[in-house]
C-alpha cells in the first residue's frame, strides 16, 4: 500500500466526481483510448475534475512543513513554490474542453505520480488505486447519502 499522504482540501469533490475522475485516469495510464473516450463523454466536467486530482496530489506532496514545530527551510519553500508553478501551469487549461486538453492533464498527473509518488514496488496503478480510495473516503465523509452514517473507506 502506498505511503502517500493526502490531505483533505477545501472543497471535497462528490463521490461521482472521484469515480469519474479515477476511471479517466486509470483509462489513460492503460492507453485504452476507447474507454477514456467513453469515460470523458459521461462528465462534462471532467477537466475540473482532473484539476481538483492534481491539487490533492501536488499539494501535499509539494508542501513539507506540515507540523508548527518544524523550521522552514530554503529549500521547502522552494519545493512548495514549484508544487504552486506547477498547479498553475495545469490551471492555465481550465476553461478549455476537448479530449486533448483532458488527456494533457490526465498524463501530467499520471506522471507525476510516475516520477514523484511512485515508490520502488508500486506501480502507477497502485498508486491510484490508494488515491481513489483516499478521495473518496474523503468525499463520502464531506457528502454523505440522506440518512446514511458516515463510512470510512481508508485509512488516511
Amino acid at each position: 500500500m502506498s505511503q502517500t499522504a493526502v490531505t483533505p482540501l477545501f472543497a471535497p469533490m462528490t463521490p461521482d466526481a472521484v469515480q469519474s475522475a479515477f476511471n479517466y485516469l486509470r483509462a489513460v495510464e492503460a492507453e485504452d483510448a476507447e474507454a477514456a473516450a467513453e469515460f470523458a463523454a459521461q462528465a462534462p466536467e471532467l477537466t475540473q475534475m482532473l484539476l481538483d486530482v492534481a491539487e490533492r496530489v501536488i499539494i501535499p506532496v509539494t508542501v513539507l512543513i506540515r507540523d508548527r514545530e518544524e523550521i522552514p527551510t530554503a529549500s521547502s519553500f522552494a519545493l512548495a513554490e514549484l508544487g504552486g508553478v506547477l498547479l498553475d501551469a495545469l490551471c492555465f487549461w481550465q476553461g478549455k474542453t476537448g479530449p486533448q486538453v483532458t488527456e494533457f492533464l490526465a498524463t501530467s498527473i499520471i506522471h507525476f505520480i510516475e516520477q514523484i509518488l511512485a515508490q520502488e514496488h508500486e506501480t502507477v496503478g497502485d498508486v491510484l488505486h490508494h488515491l481513489h480510495d483516499v478521495a473518496l473516503g474523503q468525499s463520502l465523509d464531506a457528502h454523505p447519502a440522506p440518512g446514511a452514517h458516515p463510512v470510512r473507506t481508508t485509512d488516511v
